[in-house]
């Protein structure tokens, strides 16, 4: 299992810099394409089983663009953790940072999640309602905020673990430095549907998930640990 870990973390190393956030003056629409497909980046929350008792999560993981940006695959790193206060309810976090060719991203952010049902007999926890807030700085055009509301049904098959979700990402995106024809503000609303599949492995949980929107989808592949 350790050596999984280390070739994944490995392929994210190496590939973390596949992302070009640059604008550039003379191709504004090259602006917005990158603005709604960062937040759609953003909008990638930690995924908490409910039907597990542990009270600490940590995951990392990468998403890829299936659809390419601006002639190019975009390949970016997640990192998250989340900690359930009580049976219900589950506060989430982020806070990383990356370097790309040309730029050093900060990422941050948290929410909460919501867990719906009662844990007894037959009856399990199987709707998260969740809720995430996103900011993206450090980049020399642009800096970037969202927020990411989204509900999931859960479904236990023998050892596998899934989940459908329907999401709403909201952003807005302030233009700085001299890029003179692109706007100087940016905002837009993204609705998707997600599919995410997680299995338990030697006591570490991978999964992946696929965000689809009709112009825009990505792939998310992920490790975690609970405590």
């Amino acid at each position: 299992m350790k050596k999984v870990v280390c070739f994944f973390s490995f392929i994210g190393i190496i590939n973390s810099q596949a992302a070009d956030f640059n604008f550039h003056s003379n191709k504004p629409e090259r602006s917005k394409s990158i603005s709604n497909n960062t937040s759609f980046w953003l909008s990638e929350i930690l995924i908490i089983n409910p039907m597990d008792d542990s009270r600490l999560t940590i995951g990392f993981g990468h998403s890829i663009s299936i659809s390419k940006i601006n002639e190019r695959h975009w390949f970016l790193p997640n990192f998250g953790f989340g900690y359930k206060i009580s049976n219900n309810l589950a506060l989430t976090g982020k806070a990383y940072g990356f370097l790309t060719k040309n730029e050093n991203p900060q990422v941050t952010g948290g929410g909460l999640q919501y867990f719906i049902g009662e844990k007894e007999k037959e009856k399990e926890k199987d709707f998260v309602f969740a809720i995430d807030k996103s900011n993206l700085r450090g980049l020399k055009d642009f800096r970037l905020s969202c927020l990411t509301i989204d509900i999931q049904k859960w479904k236990k098959r023998g050892n596998i673990i899934l989940n459908i979700g329907f999401g709403s990402n909201f952003f807005k995106e302030v233009t700085h430095g001299a890029v003179i024809e692109t706007p100087k503000k940016i905002e837009g609303q993204t609705n998707f549907f997600s599919f995410s599949l997680i299995k338990n492995i030697y006591g570490t949980v991978l999964g992946g998930r696929l965000k689809y929107h009709p112009k825009r989808y990505y792939f998310s592949w992920f490790i975690q640990k609970n405590f």
